[in-house]
Order: C-alpha cells, then structure tokens, then sequence
C-alpha cells in the first residue's frame, strides 16, 4: 500500500490529509470470448469428404425462387387490364398482369393450383372499395376490404385505401402475412387446405361507379418464400450478403438472423428457434465460433494444419479451449503473438519423454474431447509478475499448428481474455472488442494499456507499474519528467546526471542556466574550478594553462589517471638511449624484428632479444623447411616446432635432418641396388631429389625416418658423389635447401663360372653351403639365393668374397624330401642368374638308437665324433 498526502484549499483553510492506494497487481475480473468476433482461418479444410467424413458444401435449402405462376396473366376478355395506368409501382412487374375491376361485367378471376405442401402469395392491389372482397383462399382464407380498412381474416392490414400496396401471404408451418417490406406478422391459425387449391381474384360482386380494385403482379409460389425472397418482391433488388450469399433460408425458417457469429446472417429463425443458413456437414471454418457445438470444422485429409486467430487489438489471455476434439493430434503448437514477434510458444503432445523441455502433456489438458489451456496460470492478482511474465500473456493473434496421423475436427474454439491494462485496472470490461482501461492511480502509470509512466515517475526495466520517483534537479533539469526505464531527466546546457545536478566535464559553475564551459583541454584535465580554472591530471605540462599535452616520455592524454610512463625496452629501441613514444598510442620506435608498445617482445619467426644485435633486435628463426612445421620458433630459446616428436641428442634447434646414414654405398653397374638412408626430422611432405654423379635417382618411398631409393644403371664403374636435398617454396623465409653429400661406387657386375651352374643336393632342413665360384662376386652388398617351384621365391642370404660367393639355403620342408626345386641369384638388377639350375632335395639325416650297447664311459670328456653330411 502506498500512502499519499493530499492538500486541498478550502475557504482559505489549508487541509492536509493521507490518501492511500492498493499498488497491487491485479487482473481484470471480467473476461469475454473473444474468439467468436474473430476471422478464424485455416489453411485447409475439408471440401469433398473421405472415409466416415462427410464435408457436403452445398447449400441445404434453395439457391433461388421457387416455381411460380402468374394467375392474372391470362383473364377472360370480359376483365379490364391495367396497362397504362402510371401510378402503378415501379418494381411490379406488369407483364405478370393485373385486372381493374369496377362496374363492369368483370367480377373475378378463378384459379385452381395443386400444392406439394408450403405456398405463397404476393399481389400489388390499390383498393377503393368497401364490403368487397380481394382475395380468398379455398374459402378458408379471404383478405377484404371494410369500411375501416383491409383484414386477412379477423386481422386488420395496415394497408391505407387507394394506395399501391404489396400484401404477401405465406403457408408453411403456420401461417403469416405481411405488408410491403414490413416483417411478417406472427402466425396465425393454420387452416387445412386440400388440393385443388381454389384461388378468386376480385370481389365478386358489381362495383358501382364510384368503386374500384386494382391487382397487379399476382404471383403464386409452390413453396413459402423467405425474407430476403419477399423483400425483394417490394424494393425490386435481392438482398447479398457478405457470406455465401446463394444459400437462403429454408422454407421453414424464413427469417435471417442478423446478429451471429462470426458473421452476420449465419442463421435463420421460424421466430423460436433456429438453424444454420448452410449445410452442418460443409465443415466450414467459420463452424468453429459460430457459438454451436452441433457444428464443426474439419482439416480434410492432411499431416498439418495451422489455424489462426486474429484479434483486433491485444488482450491479456486467459484461456483458450477446443470443444469436439474427435481426434487425439500427435502434436500441437499454440503460438502467443504480438504484433509480429512471438510472445509465447506452447507444445502439447502425448509423449514428452524425447525433444524439447517445454513440452506438455496433452493428455493432462483433455476432458470429454475438450482440449483446454490456461495461459496465466501463473500469474494472479495475489503475486506480482515481471513484465515479461506478463507479456507472454498478451497477444493480439494466436497460430494453432496440429500435426496428425489423418484430420482434425473441432467443433468450437473459446477464447476468454481480458482488457491488456498490465494488472493496473483491475475493474476494466470489455464490450465486443472493445475495452477502455482506466489506469490505477496508484500504479503511475498511463497510456491505452496503462504501459507508460506518468509524468515525474519511471520503472525498473521489469516492473509493470512506476513506482521511483524522477526527482530531477529543478536547477539543472528542463522539468520534472524522467526516460521511463533510466529515469534519466532531461539536462539543460552542460548540465549531466541521472536527476540533473553536476555540471559535465570540464564545464562548471552550475545555475539555472546550466554550466559554463571552461577552455580547457577536456582530456587533459582533472576537473575545472568555480574560476574556470584548469586542474591539470598527473603527468600533464601545466605551464600553458589548458593542460594540452603529456610531459615528455609520457603518452596517453586522455587516461583517467594521466598520462602514463612509455618505459621503452632498451634491448628493443633503436636509440637505446632515447625513452621517447608516440604522444597518442605510447608506441616506442622499434629494431626490425622487434614488436610491442614498448618494443619488447620479437617478432613472429625471431627470436633472442638482446641489444648485441644492433639492427635487427633479434635473431630469425630460419626453422628447417624439411623437420619444422612451420617458421615459428621459441622466442627465448629459437626451439622450432618439428614435424617429429622432439628428441633430446637428436633433434636440432632448427628440426633439420640430422643422424643421416646411407645403406649400402656401392652396387653393380646395371643399378637396381635398393639403399636406404636413415636419420630423424627427414620431412616426408617436402619435396626431396636424390642424385648420384647429377643423375637423378627413383625414389621409392619415405617417411620422417626413413627414405628409399634405387639405383639406375651405369655406364662407368668407380666412385661417384652423391647429392640429396631437400626444397619447398611454400617456405620463403626457412633454409631454402637442405643438402646432404655421399660417395657411392660402381662395380662391375657379378658373373658366375659356367661350372658352378650345375644342380645341386640339400637337406630339407636347409642350412648347406652353396659355394659358386666367378668374378666381382663381392660388387652386390645384399646378394640373395632363390628357390623356388612356382612364382614366388624363397630367399636365403649370400656373401660375396671377389671370385667366390657362398649361400646358405633355406627350409624347403614344404617342398618335401626327394623333389627338385628351381634356384637361381639375386644381383640387384643383374638379371642373368635368376634361373641356373636345380638343387635336389634330400631327406634329414637321422641316428638309428634301437641297438644300443653298454660301453664303457673311459673317453666320455675327450671322446667326440663328428659327423659332416656331404651332399
């Protein structure tokens, strides 16, 4: 509660007396159900039907007039006919005819019709005569004229004499009559008729002189016309309406109902009930707030469908229900908006165990196939809401999005809101759509939805009343109004504060003029005084009075404590000397590989800074292009980044390749020798070239350890230098090329004497000797036996010695024993002894132990036998 002191004047007295306000959230009690002035539309909706789903569009009653005929169209020759006369009505349709009776022999015109049930009459008569008869029906129904004026039966007509008048009657479930345009009187007895139907025109009786009948345009109906039907008859034009105009009214039911939801002339009534203009199998999305449970809308066949709600202003809502659910949706989406953001969004489905956290269970909202949702559940007059809480409640359109497995049918959507007056007018109605919201004084607030301050009052940015006080300057400020979530005032010249009341930077003597502006450099200065006088900050020359500049070796005017030191790194500066920078950034001037403010740190790709290196600062980093991944190094150490995990003892400052061997250094001129160089940081990805005597050489494979290549064939024997290098343009600023230098010799190639390519004998077990004699048997540092019966060879190593070349062979076990296999000699690419001849294979020797004997163990420690197996 807020307790204001109010004063009044009152015949020269001064009273002062407390009023108190409820500043209190509170909504409006009143709420209405705002969906049915609404347009409701959806973007599909049933038209043809499907399955058990009737969605019949036609119009269940008549699109036109019924059948008609014209009883005075044709009349006896002794009858007078009306053409000519002037003063007949403009919308009576002559050509209909019309008989003058008077005193001549003419006294009536008979007609007999045959009726299937309901039927209406209309004629335009001029009377003028009394005690005469007009019209009668089967002799149960007779309209006449008195002295006092013209009575269907025992009723009286308002119907003046001598005046055109259009008389309408219509049989259906009762009977009614009715004058020109004027609505049908209330029924009347209904007299049974039978068929023929016996209609007389006329009086029936001799006029005198002074005495006359006039009926034109007399036209019977087989069926009971409707309202808009008989209107017409008078006023010569068909009442449209905005709505499916082409169906009217049935027979029954003849009378439009003007006021109904959610358009006009959706209904017809017989005057005690009534019924829908349309057929209630059309589905029609205007069924879904026409106020009638009876009718319903259908989305057709379909995944989805969105419905929308448009409102025409915003409303705080409270409750949205969907009456006649018939089907459970998988989904459903309401979506809050306002204006054309998204104030709210709510999920309902029926299993919420997977997606979103906001969903709800939609089972949990359903009762007796009505779907219902409360929106301000949370909020109530008993707590006070943020004013976000609140405008998640306030829309002015609502989207419902349904998915289902086939269709969706609702029969009615209710949406009870209230005035949107932010819990400030707790006593707001609404009147149609239309409200008025009187702002709670005690709130401060004000506007069409009491959601702006009053003048001198602002708000906390989430509160939906305004209960802090502007309290601006009355010196300083333009008035006593504040910016509605600051509470900022309104400053006058120079003048700054959230209520007005300081003067602004380097401004003074506050009045009611505002501030004077002092002529003092406004970065400079610390404040300015009563005199305009300048208080310069910390470091600031104050020798002219304005405080301009920094002192020297100082930089930064404008830094809230003064200027501040540069503190140049002498290692850094090129005049090591000099502790100048840059007035503005404190920039010091630095080596060429020197970076920072204040020159202390090297530069990407150097390292080492030291003042030894006069001109540049620090060193460059010059990372191997082969072992390092990039040309960033330590800036301390100058350690680059190898490709390699780094190695102590083995990897170098600058990643090069290091620990290089090559294996073997000499081969046969014919090439083919397969080496192998060894080492660490070897750079697989950069490019490599490998050249023996300036001929490049294959490459057959690499990795950061390890590179091999073969040889190609020589016309020259001896030593030849070698030459490997490493090169990558990708990295300009690396070594360039690394070079690694070797020797490698050319020999003559192999040759095998014609006499040792004879077969040969071997054990299973393998393990002999091979011993084949030649020349340059020792120019092949890996030289191979092969044996082998099929594609695939079974190596076994040789060992080269000048003329002699001995092998061992292999196991040739899975040949088996008494076989003969192929074998032949690897000499790189020396090709010619691949193939020289057989070996036969023997079984293992074995030691027969079944005829032991006892012999004496005199020579057990010196006695050895030896047995040597001669293939």
């Amino acid at each position: 509660m807020e307790v204001f002191l109010k004063v009044t004047a009152y015949f020269g007295l001064v009273l002062i007396y407390q009023v108190a306000y409820v500043n209190a959230f509170q909504l409006p009690s009143s709420k209405v159900d705002i969906a049915k002035y609404s347009s409701i539309k959806a973007t599909k909706t049933c038209s043809t039907g499907f399955d058990n789903v009737a969605c019949n569009t036609t119009c269940p009653s008549r699109t036109h007039f019924p059948t008609m005929a014209t009883p005075l169209k044709t009349v006896t020759s002794t009858c007078t006919g009306v053409s000519g006369d002037s003063t007949i009505p403009n919308n009576a349709n002559i050509t209909n005819g019309g008989v003058l009776f008077n005193n001549t022999t003419c006294s009536s015109v008979n007609k007999t019709y045959n009726v299937m049930k309901y039927f209406t009459i209309s004629m335009w008569i001029n009377v003028n005569c009394d005690n005469c008869n007009i019209l009668e029906i089967a002799n149960k129904i007779q309209v006449t004229s008195k002295t006092d004026g013209v009575y269907l039966n025992a009723y009286k007509l308002s119907i003046d004499k001598n005046t055109w008048t259009l008389v309408t009657i219509r049989y259906g479930t009762d009977l009614r009559w009715s004058v020109n345009n004027a609505s049908y009187s209330t029924p009347l007895a209904l007299p049974v008729l039978s068929n023929p139907l016996a209609l007389m025109f006329g009086p029936n009786k001799n006029f005198s002189s002074t005495e006359s009948l006039k009926i034109v345009d007399a036209r019977f109906y087989h069926d009971a016309l409707t309202m808009r039907e008989r209107n017409s008859l008078y006023n010569g034009m068909f009442q449209l309406l905005p709505f499916h105009s082409e169906c009217r009214c049935p027979s029954t039911h003849g009378e439009l109902v003007q006021n109904t939801f959610p358009k006009q002339y959706m209904k017809c009534t017989n005057g005690s009930n009534q019924v829908s203009r349309f057929n209630t199998d059309s589905k029609m999305v205007e069924f879904l707030n026409d106020g009638d449970e009876n009718t319903a809308w259908n989305s057709g066949e379909t995944s989805d469908v969105t419905i929308t709600i448009p409102l025409q202003k915003s409303f705080q809502l409270h409750q949205i229900s969907l009456t006649g659910v018939t089907k459970d949706p998988i989904e459903l989406k309401i979506i809050v908006y306002h204006g054309n953001q998204v104030r709210d969004t709510r999920i309902f489905r029926e299993d919420c165990s997977a997606g979103s956290n906001t969903c709800l269970d939609y089972s949990e909202h359903v009762t007796s196939k009505v779907f219902k949702f409360t929106f301000d559940a949370d909020i109530s007059s008993t707590t006070t809401p943020t004013r976000e809480q609140y405008k998640k409640t306030v829309a002015d359109k609502i989207y419902i999005w349904v998915k289902t497995q086939d269709y969706f049918t609702v029969s009615e959507i209710k949406l009870l809101v209230r005035c949107d007056c932010g819990g400030n007018d707790a006593a707001c109605t609404i009147k149609g759509t239309k409200y008025t919201c009187n702002c709670s004084p005690a709130s401060n607030t004000k506007g069409v939805n009491c959601d702006q301050c009053v003048d001198s009052y602002y708000r906390k940015t989430t509160a939906l009343t305004c209960d802090i006080p502007c309290k601006c300057n009355l010196t300083g400020s333009t008035g006593t109004s504040c910016e509605e979530t600051s509470g900022n005032c309104t400053c006058k010249t120079n003048v700054s504060g959230r209520q007005c009341d300081t003067c602004m930077h380097n401004t003074a003597n506050f009045s009611s003029t505002g501030c004077t502006a002092c002529s003092c450099n406004s970065e400079g200065i610390q404040s300015c005084s009563t005199g305009l006088v300048c208080n310069c900050k910390n470091n600031v020359e104050r020798d002219s009075g304005k405080c301009n500049k920094c002192v020297p070796n100082f930089y930064n005017l404008s830094h809230s404590d003064g200027c501040l030191p540069c503190d140049c790194f002498s290692s850094g500066t090129v005049d090591s000397s000099q502790n100048t920078c840059n007035e503005t950034t404190g920039q010091c001037q630095c080596k060429s590989l020197v970076q920072g403010r204040q020159c202390n740190e090297c530069v990407d790709e150097s390292y080492d800074l030291s003042s030894s290196h006069a001109i540049r600062g620090c060193m460059p980093c010059r990372c191997s292009v082969v072992g390092s991944v990039d040309n960033i190094c330590n800036k301390s150490t100058g350690l680059c980044t190898c490709k390699m995990e780094r190695v102590a003892g083995l990897s170098l400052r600058d990643c090069a390749p290091t620990n290089l061997t090559l294996d073997p250094t000499y081969g046969p001129l014919s090439g083919g020798t397969k080496l192998t160089i060894k080492g660490h940081d070897l750079g697989e990805d950069v490019q490599l070239s490998f050249n023996i005597a300036n001929e490049p050489q294959s490459i057959t494979n690499r990795n950061n350890t390890h590179i091999f290549i073969e040889t190609n064939p020589s016309s020259s024997k001896g030593k030849k230098s070698i030459k490997l290098y490493w090169v990558d343009d990708n990295y300009q600023d690396h070594v360039g090329v690394f070079t690694q230098q070797y020797t490698f010799e050319y020999r003559e190639d192999p040759v095998i004497a014609a006499a040792s390519r004879k077969p040969r004998k071997t054990y299973a077990s393998g393990g002999c000797k091979m011993r084949l004699g030649g020349n340059d048997l020792n120019s092949v540092a890996y030289p191979k036996l092969l044996v082998y019966s099929s594609n695939i060879p079974i190596e076994s190593p040789c060992t080269g010695e000048g003329n002699l070349l001995t092998c061992i062979t292999p196991n040739l076990t899975q040949y088996g024993a008494n076989n003969e296999v192929s074998y032949g000699l690897y000499f790189d690419n020396v090709i010619a002894y691949r193939n020289l001849s057989t070996i036969k294979i023997l079984e293992d020797p074995s030691i027969d132990t079944g005829n032991d004997e006892n012999y004496r163990n005199s020579f057990d420690d010196v006695f050895k036998i030896t047995v040597r197996p001669t293939p």
